[in-house]
């Protein structure tokens, strides 16, 4: 436990403190297979990191559900180099401060449908002032399927030639209304409908464009349980209640594999600090268990496969560099899926983009099991380096007496201040 005087290293004449980290998380929704463990089990090990501690909504409802309290007297779990998510429970709750860190990270999934984030996020701007690795105002935007909405008419590039839509046709809507314009507009016999903060393949389902029509649907998409199908009108607005009126409408993507299996990637972006820029650092393809199973998220029995990286996917990531570091967001997933409805000119399949995840970036520890490289330890390097340079940035501009907001033009006018750490 430390106590707000922090040990700190020099840099360029400033001290710079060693990171002490709060990650603030929901453990009720942590799995095995769970990047955060191995991550933050590397970062404790690190001779830079002087403590990291858990803040879970669990061990502190009063501050997450219940928006009560200030957090003065969190119940917390400090991190060693042994953590993991079996050991997770054995650690014991200490009280502490939020002075006792110097940043943070939020890394956790909406613990039920219909989470305010917004809520929650304007408490912790409100309560835990330290940095956060990644932007709480915009993991909230970048955390909701509807950003996509955003983002599909700009997310283009040539394939044989022509455009490409890299995002399959999506629309934020909140009525049976606004689903079925779209499904008229799109034109097609089955499309997605997904909660706007849902996780993990929950809360999706899907509405066939003319119900009278179910035997011919269902023999065609008979890898989609018939309970997912949603009907009539009836169905689809207790469908919409039940997930708090976000809602989002996608354009079905037919990603299936020779064995009739659904598949697509995860893809893990960082912040490369040499590069100065978003990179694809791992990935790892999720097939669905078995035939007649649509999702293949591990968390609905989805298997894990390794792919390789090439040069589509390493185009997606550069395309998303500049909004996601404009965002100030260093670390995201992408789920790509391959249309076998539309293939190009090499007789591919052209690539979707179905999801961008920030808030609880899975996929490194799968990409890590299935390759034996040690993504994690990678992904953990880079996020201390990044935590420990804006450190070094804030201190140096406290030394100078130039407020955060001022710092891209001081650091332009002095560069050689500007912290490049190892």
């Amino acid at each position: 436990m430390v106590s707000g005087n922090f040990n700190t290293r020099k840099h360029n004449g400033v001290d710079t403190p060693k990171v002490n980290l709060l990650v603030v998380t929901n453990s009720g929704t942590f799995d095995p297979e769970d990047s955060i463990f191995p991550i933050i089990r590397h970062m404790a090990a690190d001779p830079n990191v002087e403590s990291i501690a858990i803040v879970d909504s669990k061990d502190n409802p009063g501050f997450f559900e219940e928006h009560d309290g200030d957090l003065s007297g969190m119940q917390v779990r400090y991190v060693d180099d042994q953590f993991s998510f079996e050991n997770y429970s054995s650690y014991d709750l200490e009280a502490a401060s939020v002075d006792d860190f110097n940043t943070g990270w939020f890394r956790m999934d909406a613990p039920h449908a219909g989470f305010d984030f917004g809520r929650l996020f304007k408490r912790i701007r409100e309560h835990i002032k330290i940095p956060f690795f990644n932007d709480l105002e915009n993991l909230m935007v970048y955390g909701s399927k509807g950003k996509l909405v955003d983002l599909q008419e700009n997310f283009t590039g040539q394939v044989d030639g022509k455009t490409h839509h890299y995002i399959p046709k999506t629309e934020e809507v909140s009525s049976v209304e606004d689903v079925r314009a779209f499904h008229s507009d799109l034109g097609k016999d089955v499309i997605v409908v997904k909660s706007l903060y849902g996780n993990g393949g929950k809360e999706v389902r899907f509405v066939p464009r003319d119900a009278g029509a179910m035997d011919a649907i269902r023999a065609k998409y008979s890898d989609i349980p018939e309970e997912l199908f949603l009907e009539n009108d009836d169905e689809l607005a207790e469908f919409i209640d039940h997930v708090g009126g976000d809602v989002v409408c996608q354009e079905f993507v037919n990603s299936r594999n020779g064995n009739d299996k659904v598949y697509d990637d995860r893809v893990i972006v960082t912040y490369d600090p040499d590069a100065r820029r978003m990179v694809a650092k791992s990935a790892v393809r999720r097939v669905a268990g078995k035939s007649g199973e649509f999702r293949s998220n591990l968390s609905q029995g989805g298997d894990r496969e390794y792919v390789e990286l090439d040069e589509r996917h390493h185009e997606l990531a550069a395309l998303l560099s500049d909004e996601l570091l404009g965002a100030g967001i260093l670390l995201a997933g992408f789920d790509v899926m391959y249309d076998h409805d539309d293939l190009d000119d090499q007789g591919r399949p052209k690539l979707k983009i179905a999801e961008i995840n920030v808030r609880n970036v899975g996929g490194v520890y799968e990409a890590e099991l299935v390759t034996g490289i040690p993504f994690t330890q990678i992904v953990a390097d880079g996020h201390l380096r990044v935590m420990r340079t804006t450190l070094a940035m804030l201190e140096t501009l406290k030394a100078h007496s130039v407020s955060p907001k001022q710092a891209p033009a001081f650091f332009k006018e002095h560069p050689d201040l500007l912290p490049v750490l190892d």
